[in-house]
């Protein structure tokens, strides 16, 4: 990957799975902490006018493709989570 190409980092993982769901590529996902993973997408200023439009209320996108996006970024964060040792096993146990 080029050292020098401009991402456009967020936390937020509604706004994550929004920007997925706009189509716009994540690049890398930063785990080195694994309770605030941050996904880096492609294009910047169209994450930031997408972000916009998501903040003015104009913003669509469809309601399954958000929830399937919302899904495989808490995968992501269950993964990371349970690689860095937090969870012994189901059920706690």
């Amino acid at each position: 990957m080029s050292a020098n190409l401009e991402t456009h980092g967020e936390a937020n993982i509604d706004i994550a799975a929004f920007l997925k769901s706009c189509g716009v590529p994540i690049v890398r996902v930063d785990a080195t902490n694994p309770q605030n993973l941050t996904w880096h997408f492609a294009q910047p200023e169209l994450c930031q006018e997408l972000i916009r439009q998501f903040y003015q209320g104009t913003a669509r996108v469809s309601p399954q493709t958000l929830l399937l996006e919302s899904k495989r970024l808490k995968d992501q964060v269950f993964s990371a989570r349970r690689r860095n040792g937090e969870y012994d096993g189901i059920g706690g146990s």
